[in-house]
């Protein structure tokens, strides 16, 4: 997965490298959950400090017997905001990953554009390809005659 800060910084290279592709992920999507999700961070981690600070607080309100209940009631409101941000945070969390998955890496700039496996090029090739006399059989069906691969045990698993 590309770092989402190197695609913050070079947004308009991965966009141009994406098209020429054929790649069609939507990156400003992909941007706008970032900065969703670095914002709630933020926020997030905002009403943990208010929840620690006023905890001590409320530890010294009840060490000198005095009056919590409208620290406690706000308290109370802040853990349910905290909640709900942290379950936010998940939620972007995990739609910015899935996006971010099927994003690949960046081509180097020596290889050729195109959109498919017809447009690749044959840079080398090492010995001559061999010539059978039969049809060859993929390996899953040697494997499967030879008795040396048990596809049922492997779906079990």
């Amino acid at each position: 997965m590309l770092d989402l800060r190197w695609i913050r910084e070079n947004y308009l290279l991965l966009k141009k490298a994406n098209n020429e592709r054929g790649v069609k992920i939507d990156l400003a999507k992909l941007l706008d959950l970032d900065e969703r999700r670095r914002q709630m961070l933020t926020e997030v981690e905002n009403l943990r400090h208010l929840r620690n600070t006023v905890s001590q607080e409320l530890g010294r309100l009840n060490k000198d017997k005095l009056d919590s209940s409208a620290k406690v009631a706000d308290m109370q409101e802040v853990g349910r905001k905290l909640k709900t941000g942290e379950v936010m945070v998940r939620e972007i969390t995990l739609e910015l990953e899935t996006i971010s998955l099927y994003q690949p890496n960046m081509p180097l700039e020596e290889v050729p554009l195109g959109k498919g496996e017809e447009d690749n090029l044959v840079v080398s090739t090492w010995g001559e390809p061999p010539q059978f006399d039969f049809t060859p059989k993929p390996h899953w069906e040697l494997g499967g005659n030879l008795g040396i691969m048990d596809f049922s045990a492997a779906a079990r698993m």
